[in-house]
């Protein structure tokens, strides 16, 4: 599932990949002829084998959820970390830019995969009467597409909530004397792109949904094929929303 394959990228992680890439820089650091060395080479590839595999979890996910704009576009970016990190270590460089590569992707990989677990553990069962499923003896199933929804506004939100503690910390870090500058600016330059991602996703998760609409009332027995409610809208009682349904767009980025 993809849960599953989301939850195996990121205990590979766990288990070694970053921890043993620094491991490897600092064997290099300490004796600079290790690096001629077969054993720590082999080593290194056996790294990059590793990474190579996640990069392949993470390509085949992305595929798997094309109907959760949010989260597979995410996905994409972690895989663009994953591919630098296993060209870094292909040329057997173990250093900054390899394990900055490879703690984005251990960062956003844990992020997505709490918005999908959160989301499929906290949704109750769906009568299978209300999801058209009437086989297994009239036991209750889930609904997917609800459940990636909410992962995907969970997604926006724990990534809005991540840019807001950050900006607080650089704000905090440019009243302290002695802080470079420098590396403020290209913080600064890193949440702005960040933010502009995120609004970009919130963009593209609205326009999936209005063509997600318009799609099901083009189908045959969708909401245009059906008899007119004659009903006067003042005569209707407002629909309650169930409990695990996301809330609007419009409320992403209010408080909790």
């Amino acid at each position: 599932s993809t849960q599953s394959r989301s939850s195996a990228a990121s205990d590979v992680y766990k288990r070694q990949l970053l921890r043993r890439t620094q491991s490897l820089d600092i064997e290099r650091q300490k004796s600079a002829s290790v690096k001629n060395s077969q054993s720590w080479k082999d080593s290194v590839l056996a790294v990059r084998q590793s990474q190579d595999t996640v990069g392949q979890r993470i390509s085949q996910m992305v595929n798997d959820l094309q109907d959760a704009p949010v989260i597979s576009s995410v996905l994409g970016q972690i895989q663009e970390f994953s591919s630098k990190a296993t060209q870094y270590l292909s040329t057997f460089e173990c250093g900054k830019a390899t394990q900055d590569a490879q703690q984005a992707v251990l960062r956003d990989l844990q992020i997505v995969s709490a918005a999908i677990q959160g989301e499929s553990e906290s949704s109750p069962q769906v009568p299978a009467n209300e999801t058209g499923d009437t086989g297994n003896g009239g036991e209750q199933a889930t609904q997917p597409e609800q459940i990636f929804l909410a992962a995907q506004v969970k997604l926006l939100r724990d990534l809005q909530e991540r840019i807001n503690r950050r900006t607080e910390n650089l704000e905090q870090s440019r009243t302290q004397i002695g802080t470079d500058q420098a590396s403020l600016d290209r913080e600064y330059q890193e949440l702005s792109r960040e933010q502009a991602m995120v609004l970009e996703l919130v963009v593209k998760l609205y326009d999936h949904l209005v063509q997600s609409a318009m799609q099901e009332k083009s189908e045959p027995g969708g909401p245009q094929s059906q008899p007119i409610d004659a009903t006067s809208p003042h005569d209707k009682q407002p629909s309650s929303q169930r409990p695990w349904q996301p809330g609007s767009i419009d409320d992403l980025f209010s408080p909790q």
